[in-house]
């Protein structure tokens, strides 16, 4: 049972790091598997990800998808692209570790990981654009360096105390979306 939650909340926990960036969590986890395959359990039809090609070519793709969004304009071509790839990437992470589910719950995850994604890129995305409109692409670079801080630093702790992860980033989930509704009602008050 524990080996299951553990499983669902790193799945969940690298869902929210693949809107940031869709290789870094795939590429821990493969390397943790790699590394420590009782620990970072896959399942059998995606244990090729930790083979040592496959964690060499995600690595040098992270390096890649590192590189490319400090580049301000093509920071914004590439959250256009990767939209469905950081969505893909949510779907497959949280899956992964999922061997004990059976294949309805599998699915059922895929869906929460994927949206979890989404969700994550898109609040990300729209950072970036306000960003870009107010100081002309500048402070695109610090941005995107600071999400790749976090995202390192939350999948590495996700994949040593996943539960832990898990209830941080549904805490911080619950203030930035009560902060939004909050903002929202204010904006409808104010035009109404």
């Amino acid at each position: 049972m524990f080996e299951t939650i553990s499983a669902l909340t790193l799945g969940v926990s690298l869902s929210a790091c693949a809107g940031l960036r869709a290789i870094v969590p795939l590429f821990l986890l493969a390397l943790g598997h790699k590394m420590a395959p009782s620990w970072v359990p896959l399942v059998e039809s995606l244990e090729w990800m930790s083979s040592w090609p496959a964690v060499l070519a995600l690595g040098c793709a992270a390096v890649v998808e590192f590189v490319a969004d400090k580049i301000p304009a093509l920071d914004n071509i590439l959250d256009v692209i990767q939209t469905p790839v950081r969505t893909i990437a949510g779907g497959i992470v949280v899956a992964a570790p999922l061997v004990e589910l059976p294949t309805w719950a599998v699915a059922i995850m895929v869906i929460i990981g994927a949206g979890s994604a989404f969700s994550v890129h898109g609040g990300k995305a729209l950072l970036r654009a306000a960003s870009t409109a107010t100081t002309g692409g500048l402070a695109n670079p610090i941005i995107s360096f600071l999400e790749d801080i976090f995202t390192w630093v939350v999948a590495l702790l996700a994949i040593v105390i996943p539960i832990l992860v898990f209830l941080f980033l549904s805490i911080v989930a619950f203030f930035f979306f009560r902060r939004v509704r909050q903002a929202w009602r204010a904006r409808q008050g104010a035009t109404a």
